[in-house]
């Protein structure tokens, strides 16, 4: 089954989102066939000698034609117009390790990256009397080649992302919160093994109403074991979603401003539950503002430079039809939607308020929000005009033309020597054991 038609247990997507879906995997497989003579001709010509801002490929005006054919195409250099225009503090990337592209995406690029997080360990409820568990250490032994690979030679830091799961009682969430000092230890002694040069901390479950008021007590404890050693500590946090109180604002800003190093704000996935727009512009611009020093009611909030927005690379499918039960919308990768728009070949809509575009595909009955260089541009122009960073998630996506938007940090670290067959000319990755 294509990747957007799994619910995230394995299962079918029922009723309406299963024959809308089934629909669109029949077109995804209607294209693969169509294009099967063409793709591989012009797949060899992925690497471009000019970036895509040079070649005016950065438009609001996009049609499914375009966006097909150069969704993966991207240039080595760095685009002069990114230099002037699109540059920012930090680029963070995530990288998934059910996604064979990122690792290899994150290494072939990482001169224009400041920062690769790979998406590695999971803190869940402990066993045998433990209060908690940190997994995932063998994911990250598999992976500890291509760690060195990617920070060596000035390459970006490596901060691997760690996040509470699996708590169904807050009970036993509040003792490890109450008593973060074990917890902060485990993690040191994991970023000692790596090495690593921090960790983003995913707090979302730690900002219940009942447990917000101990997210500064675990932020000074993770610091007091990562910092001294000259270790970063970022942690991320949702947005917040209208009209329902922001669970990280203000308060919670200046209550951990001084034990981290930033903060990432998930500014994605804005509408879920029905069609609409996946991260509006105006709603990224609040959420970052409302958690700076001086903008809300606590004037020690963060400081610019504290902070990252969160771009999504991936696009999200709706069903529509008569049917009055309303599915959530569904995760769908560029590759995915490049093969449905190319052969459907809809109109791509520029909203000019949220600064982004979407997709009615008729003929499989599914709404698609989409990322497009126009998407990517308007949220590296905000991030820059704040003087925040901005976090990429993920590198895996296959939305590979965005990097030409992004500028080359260290010439010593974009070094893809040894490297330069991590694209091939099938439009595929090759499935090198990294």
């Amino acid at each position: 089954l294509p990747f957007c038609m799994m619910r995230p247990d394995g299962r079918d997507a029922p009723g309406n989102w299963k024959r809308a879906l089934w629909a669109l995997g029949c077109i995804v497989s209607v294209a693969n066939a169509a294009t099967e003579g063409t793709t591989s001709a012009d797949s060899k010509h992925r690497v471009r000698e000019t970036c895509a801002p040079e070649l005016g490929l950065v438009k609001q005006k996009e049609t499914a034609t375009n966006w097909a054919r150069n969704f993966r195409k991207f240039c080595n250099a760095s685009s002069p117009f990114a230099e002037k225009h699109l540059g920012v503090r930090e680029v963070l990337g995530f990288v998934a390790p059910w996604n064979d592209h990122g690792p290899r995406a994150a290494r072939y690029f990482k001169g224009k990256l400041s920062t690769v997080s790979p998406l590695w360990y999971r803190v869940l409820p402990g066993r045998g009397g433990q209060s908690f568990e940190v997994v995932g250490k063998e994911l990250a032994a598999d992976h500890r080649a291509w760690g060195i690979q990617v920070s060596a030679d000035g390459g970006p830091e490596l901060v691997p992302h760690f996040s509470l799961e699996g708590f169904d009682k807050l009970d036993t969430l509040r003792a490890v919160l109450e008593a973060p000092e074990s917890l902060a230890s485990e993690i040191h002694k994991i970023c000692e093994a790596g090495p690593f040069s921090g960790i983003v901390f995913d707090v979302r479950l730690a900002l219940f109403p009942s447990l917000r008021s101990l997210l500064p007590g675990l932020a000074a404890a993770l610091s007091n074991w990562l910092r001294p050693a000259g270790r970063r500590l970022i942690l991320s946090v949702p947005a917040e979603r209208p009209p329902t109180r922001p669970s990280f604002d203000s308060a919670e800003a200046a209550g951990v401003s001084g034990f981290v190093d930033a903060v990432i704000v998930s500014t994605r996935d804005f509408s879920r539950a029905e069609p609409g727009p996946a991260a509006p512009l105006p709603w990224v611009r609040a959420c970052l503002r409302r958690l700076m020093a001086g903008q809300g009611d606590f004037a020690g909030g963060l400081r610019p430079d504290q902070l990252l927005l969160e771009v999504p690379l991936y696009g999200r499918a709706f069903a529509w039809g008569n049917e009055s039960q309303v599915e959530e919308g569904k995760v769908i990768l560029p590759l995915e939607l490049a093969k449905v728009v190319a052969k459907q070949k809809p109109k791509l809509v520029w909203d000019d308020e949220a600064a982004e575009h979407s997709a009615n595909l008729t003929k499989s009955k599914v709404y698609a929000s989409l990322p497009t260089l126009a998407f990517v541009e308007a949220r590296l122009r905000l991030a820059s005009s704040l003087g925040v960073g901005v976090a990429l998630r993920e590198l895996g996506s296959g939305f590979d033309t965005m990097f030409d938007l992004l500028v080359t940090r260290s010439n010593k670290s974009h070094d893809i020597k040894g490297h330069e067959r991590d694209f091939d000319a099938k439009d595929e990755l090759r499935p090198e054991r990294i």
